[in-house]
């Protein structure tokens, strides 16, 4: 309907600027602790962290998503889009900044939860919202455009942390546990990133609200002077509650209380059971495979490449480098070479490999570079198809990571998997969207995008946790994992009951 009462114009195009980077701030909080993991960069010696903190460090904001993520649904539904957006990332911004200049790790572990919490909204908030001003013609290719939004936020992050991590700072902090208590650079580096949250959430404080929201909520008048802010000329002079679509009213005192229960009920009824069931199981396989295994890819580089310097003209693949570093560091007990080298890697301090800053910048323009594709097939291919197909190819990727030995190839590998990985969270969202009324609909995005986080959550935990033990194992899984849902999304609708 949007478009055929506006047209589709520069406001469109500030739409998917402003949901884009809604897309980047969750990113941001996601990739950014991918860097601190290594002791090189000091962050957890200077929290003094152990094995199970930097495991916990790699998961916890997954952890705030998965709490946060269906209640901000629920509340995007009840409260409005925008206003959500606005508070959702500026807050985020807020307590990204406090992170960063916290001494203790429970302290540092609690703010990157509320980080996880705080971002949960954006994703699925701010793909119902862009969807909401699109027709079915233009929404699929629309959402995924937001999609490239997160390769260029992996881009941005690489360089930050590649000018800035081997810094040397002089200023001094007075509550900082240091030698004269100067802060690492790595503080820096997560104040800077808090920046994108910041400015996402400026952005729609000039924005207007959905007027399919306002339409749904029984507010035509509103909804009219949404469309008359987007467009001056706009001509439209009557709007019509869509047919079909229950007029709510927004929750108030005690009947928030019963928000979550009442919004969530329908999603799980007859007539939206399956397709419910069928797009969470997908999102939690599409989100571990482009969340869960990007937050230790830049550890697995860094790993490789100093299993290279060790072994100049060997190859070999990730999970051979990560058990040759294992068996190097159970057999040094004297003050080898070997043994000296692995300390620089190992121990706080020493020199951060250029590998892991390079390759996962290299992801996020493979990122970019697969989003452009899928926008350009989308419409030619539909939605379903591009889902069964990017799936399978991102699970045989994760299967082959085991048996190739060169770096040039396990980068390629590791491209595909997590570039078709995120661009099929787009693809989830724009099905979800096209089927589910508008009363029900950022709920709906939310819920799928809450099993992508348990995705997230999993795929973190249970892949830092493999690396150390069952490499193979770890890759395997997840590979099969990724090629049965792509199997299993021929059972999604090829258009959605609610997709004009």
């Amino acid at each position: 309907m949007m478009p055929a009462v506006t047209g589709v114009g520069r406001f469109h195009w500030m739409l998917a600027a402003a949901t884009g980077m809604c897309s980047a701030s969750v990113v941001v909080e996601i990739i950014t602790p991918s860097y601190l993991l290594s002791p090189a960069a000091w962050a957890t010696c200077d929290l003094r962290m152990d094995a199970g903190d930097r495991s916990l460090l790699g998961a916890i904001v997954f952890i705030g998503m998965l709490v946060g993520t269906h209640s901000w649904g629920v509340a995007a539904d009840s409260w409005g889009r925008v206003p959500l957006l606005r508070f959702t990332l500026l807050a985020d911004a807020a307590v990204a900044a406090v992170s960063s200049l916290l001494p203790d790790k429970r302290l540092f572990l609690a703010a990157r939860f509320f980080n996880g919490f705080l971002a949960a909204a954006p994703t699925s908030t701010g793909m119902a919202y862009l969807g909401e001003f699109h027709a079915e013609a233009s929404r699929a290719k629309a959402i995924i455009i937001l999609g490239l939004f997160p390769g260029g936020a992996t881009l941005v992050v690489a360089g930050l942390a590649y000018l800035i991590l081997p810094m040397q700072l002089s200023w001094t902090l007075p509550w900082l546990d240091t030698p004269r208590r100067a802060p690492r650079p790595w503080r820096l580096f997560v104040l800077l990133n808090a920046l994108t949250p910041l400015l996402t959430g400026l952005a729609f404080v000039w924005l207007p609200e959905s007027p399919r929201f306002l339409l749904s909520a029984g507010r035509a008048e509103r909804a009219l002077d949404s469309l008359r802010t987007v467009y001056a000329l706009n001509k439209v002079r009557a709007l019509v509650t869509p047919v079909g679509q229950v007029t709510p009213t927004t929750p108030r005192g005690a009947q928030r209380l019963l928000a979550i229960w009442s919004q969530t009920v329908p999603l799980f009824r007859r007539e939206h059971l399956r397709n419910t069931l069928l797009l969470c199981t997908v999102m939690f396989a599409v989100i571990c495979g482009a969340n869960g295994v990007l937050v230790w890819l830049p550890e697995i580089f860094g790993r490789m490449a100093t299993f290279a310097s060790l072994h100049p003209g060997q190859e070999a693949s990730a999970c051979e480098a990560i058990l040759g570093l294992q068996q190097i560091a159970a057999n040094a007990s004297s003050a080898s070479a070997a043994a000296g080298t692995l300390q620089t890697a190992q121990d706080c301090g020493g020199v951060l490999q250029d590998a892991m800053f390079i390759n996962t910048g290299i992801i996020g323009v493979s990122n970019v570079l697969v989003g452009l594709l899928g926008v350009m097939v989308v419409n030619l291919i539909g939605k379903r198809n591009l889902l069964v197909g990017s799936l399978v190819v991102a699970g045989v990727c994760g299967g082959l990571m085991t048996q190739l030995r060169s770096p040039a190839a396990l980068l390629a590998l590791a491209c595909g998997l997590v570039s078709l990985s995120t661009t099929c969270i787009s693809g989830v969202v724009a099905v979800a969207v096209e089927n589910y009324p508008t009363v029900l609909r950022a709920t709906a995005v939310s819920l799928c995008i809450l099993a992508g986080r348990a995705g997230s959550m999993t795929g973190s935990l249970l892949f830092g946790v493999l690396l150390e033990t069952q490499c193979v194992a770890a890759f395997l899984s997840l590979g099969s994992l990724l090629a049965a849902c792509g199997v299993l999304s021929l059972l999604l609708p090829r258009r959605g009951l609610y997709a004009r």
